[in-house]
């Protein structure tokens, strides 16, 4: 358990690397496989979904990443149809799509 934890906040500085803009140097959050709880900032708080690994891979239900980025609420939006989600926060816009390689911040590809 110890080890998912290590890697969950392993995945998460890697993705505030990705992100420079959107993660802010204060924000801390630790997410546990097998787990619908999460802490961000130091505060408990609750998915709808647990974060877990799959064929090498560890995935993390992305509203709460972008939540414990520091994504307001009002500015993650999901695109059925298109099978994407749009992560806003200040002047910068990150698009992600269901089983893509690439991600595009502020329409450039990553």
């Amino acid at each position: 358990m110890r080890k998912t934890a290590a890697l969950l906040t392993f995945l998460l500085v890697i993705l505030a690397f990705a992100f420079p803009v959107l993660a802010a140097p204060d924000h801390k959050a630790v997410f546990v496989v097998g787990q619908k709880g999460y802490t961000a900032d130091g505060q408990a708080k609750q998915m709808d979904a647990a974060a877990f690994a799959e064929q090498g891979r560890t995935y993390v239900p992305v509203r709460y990443l972008a939540l414990a980025l520091g994504v307001p609420e009002d500015k993650i939006t999901w695109s059925p149809s298109a099978g994407t989600v749009t992560l806003i926060r200040d002047k910068v816009t990150v698009v992600l799509a269901v089983g893509g390689k690439v991600m595009y911040v502020n329409d450039e590809p990553k």
